[in-house]
């Protein structure tokens, strides 16, 4: 089997001047941004292929994975924070996107002669495989005054409940403490970036 990468390869050809010879067939996988398609095909001329299978594909593009990342951080955060952030600091928040579709695009770079040599070890690999991406120190500015906010809020209503005794603190404090520690270990990377 041989593997041509348009991007990679640039479309070279092999020895003889043709990317494929008569009877030779092939998958056409065009992985864009919203989707994803594939098509079998065997070359039937120089010119001329014929379908081996029905073309397939679906909404599987990259833009999807940008999707998931972004409600992933609006469900890690309280109601309305990262709303909040975009619109005090679009450009930050640009940065964080763009930081994240790169950490998309090297997943496997220093591994790929790894993964070519054995694709059988590809699941396994997955599965313990993470990968960085670089904060905005805004957004990390942003969290810290957030929090700042939430506690100074939380210890004026301490002891200070509505009249039917409960405390003002609503549902979005719940995980506070998470946001808190997540913050926490941001500086901690920060400064070991910044000691380096």
């Amino acid at each position: 089997m041989r593997v041509y990468n348009k991007k990679q390869n640039g479309g070279v050809n092999n020895n003889d001047g043709m990317f494929l010879r008569k009877g030779e067939k092939y998958l056409l996988l065009d992985l864009g941004g919203g989707t994803a398609d594939i098509a079998c095909h065997e070359v039937v001329s120089d010119y001329e292929v014929k379908e081996l299978y029905y073309p397939t594909g679906d909404a599987w593009g990259s833009t999807y994975i940008d999707k998931r990342f972004q409600e992933l951080f609006m469900s890690v955060f309280p109601d309305g924070w990262i709303t909040e952030f975009i619109q005090l600091y679009p450009t930050s928040y640009l940065e964080l996107m763009k930081n994240f579709q790169t950490s998309k695009e090297t997943f496997f770079s220093n591994e790929e002669n790894l993964l070519d040599s054995n694709p059988d070890k590809m699941d396994a690999y997955i599965k313990d495989k993470y990968h960085n991406i670089k904060i905005p120190t805004e957004f990390i500015g942003f969290l810290e005054d957030k929090l700042d906010d939430q506690n100074r809020l939380n210890q004026t209503n301490n002891g200070e409940g509505t009249n039917d005794g409960s405390n003002n603190n609503n549902n979005d404090n719940d995980n506070l403490d998470d946001v808190e520690e997540f913050v926490n270990n941001l500086n901690l990377l920060v400064q070991q970036e910044d000691g380096n």
